[in-house]
């Protein structure tokens, strides 16, 4: 359903759609036996509705043959459901509310495609799972750093005082797939953008701005630069990659008991799940574009002009040139996997 409406004489024009939309045969990766010898197969199967809202507005402010201004915007909503997947139901711990109670859930859901094939995010970061948002964030929730008193009640066998403390959610001593839940959502709860343009005589300045909002990504980084592995001293592997400042020198120590980061020699390789500590905000608000242009006076009826012409125009312009954003990777509009659908909001090389 749309509506487009252009009022006084078209200085304000706007267009509002609603829609909602229903997908049928997804591609779905769905589980085999193992002895075909693959464990999964891509098939057409399930469905899924999107329901969602756009708005744009634009106002001519200002019109005059020396001077004019407008500005422009618009808005969007989209809220995904997995209405069915054709899978049988499994147990799942869901979320409830915000101050970390649980509850299990029997939904059907399938897990996305593994990260990487490497030691280090091998698992997959996202879960689709019927009647709710498409592809959320799963695995294992965490509660800050293992302290001395900690670690003989801790139930990872060989844990250290500065690892990372996983949430035992279903409280059985152990911990494994039973405690994996969601532990994030890389859907926006809306894009936006907005310009304007600024015209004094032969002068035009024009910018544009975009952003999202609400929405969350998967930062791999803190996987490798964010965990100083170097040496654990006990005859294990060396690692020499680079890491962030904060992780070497706020690492967790007998002497730096109040450290944010894991202890010297921690490391998440071959980990079974992803952890909620590389889940960050990804909302931002991006200046995507600036021209200046300035618009030459016409020469075309000069008979003195060497090179005559009825247009010319000369503008200098910048793209990409701020992003304001709370996001600690390279760049918060995230493109890693545009390829699969089965992978979504994870920033990864």
């Amino acid at each position: 359903f749309g509506l487009d409406l252009d009022l006084f004489g078209g200085r304000v024009t706007s267009t509002i759609d609603v829609y909602e939309k229903l997908t049928k045969d997804l591609l779905q990766n769905a589980p085999i036996p193992t002895s075909s010898g693959f464990s999964s197969i891509l098939i057409n199967r399930g469905e899924l509705e999107n329901k969602g809202i756009e708005l744009g507005l634009d106002i001519s402010i200002v019109e005059s043959d020396d001077f004019s201004f407008s500005i422009g915007g618009n808005l969007s909503h989209n809220k995904s459901k997995i209405l069915s997947l054709g899978l049988p139901k499994s147990q799942l711990f869901y979320p409830v509310d915000p101050d970390g109670h649980f509850a299990i859930h029997h939904k059907p859901y399938y897990l996305g495609q593994q990260i990487s094939r490497g030691n280090i995010f091998k698992h997959p970061a996202n879960i689709f799972m019927e009647g709710q948002e498409s592809a959320l964030f799963y695995g294992w929730k965490t509660d800050g750093l293992v302290q001395p008193d900690e670690v003989a009640d801790y139930p990872i066998s060989g844990a250290q005082a500065g690892d990372i403390k996983i949430v035992d959610i279903n409280g059985d001593g152990a911990i494994n797939k039973l405690d994996t839940t969601i532990i994030g959502n890389p859907n926006p709860d809306f894009v936006y953008g907005f310009n304007f343009n600024i015209k004094v005589k032969n002068f035009t300045l024009s910018a544009l701005f975009n952003g999202v909002e609400g929405n969350e990504i998967a930062n791999g980084w803190n996987y490798t630069l964010g965990m100083a592995e170097g040496s654990n001293g006990q005859g294990g592997a060396t690692y020499t990659r680079n890491v962030f400042p904060e992780t070497y020198f706020n690492a967790w120590s007998p002497t730096n008991t109040s450290g944010q980061n894991p202890r010297i020699g921690y490391t998440t390789q071959n980990i079974e799940y992803m952890l909620d500590t590389i889940i960050e905000d990804g909302s931002f608000l991006r200046l995507n574009n600036i021209t200046l242009n300035w618009e030459l006076p016409t020469n075309n009826n000069s008979d003195r002009a060497l090179l005559k012409y009825s247009s010319m125009n000369i503008f200098v312009t910048g793209q990409n040139l701020f992003t304001w954003t709370d996001y600690s990777g390279y760049d918060p509009e995230v493109t890693s996997f545009m390829w699969t659908g089965l992978i979504q909001g994870v920033d990864w090389n």
